[in-house]
């Protein structure tokens, strides 16, 4: 089975989901969902995830491990205060991660 690449004409998808998110809409087009699917699946290790530590409203950035119950990476110095722009960042991130380029919108 081959899996869905991002190519450069998907930049109009990412620009649905920053819209999207900032907008609280959650509904997501099939071609925005598609890329939406790519970035949460495979393989767990490395994978880019938002980490809240305590009650108090501050997100910050983790990376999974290989195997469930060990411990996920978190970069303390890498912090939001919005948890809607950590989730913009960390689409950014898999965004990257996948095609293979920065993310410039």
């Amino acid at each position: 089975m081959s899996r869905y690449q991002i190519n450069k004409t998907d930049v109009k998808y990412a620009e649905e989901f920053r819209n999207n998110l900032y907008l609280n809409n959650y509904y997501h087009s099939p071609s925005l969902q598609r890329i939406l699917n790519l970035f949460r699946s495979g393989p767990k290790k490395g994978k880019y995830v938002i980490v809240k530590l305590n009650n108090k409203k501050i997100w910050h950035l983790g990376i999974l491990p290989e195997n469930r119950g060990q411990k996920i990476k978190i970069y303390k110095k890498i912090y939001f205060e919005s948890l809607l722009d950590a989730e913009w960042y960390v689409f950014k991130k898999r965004w990257k991660k996948h095609s293979g380029k920065e993310l410039r919108i």
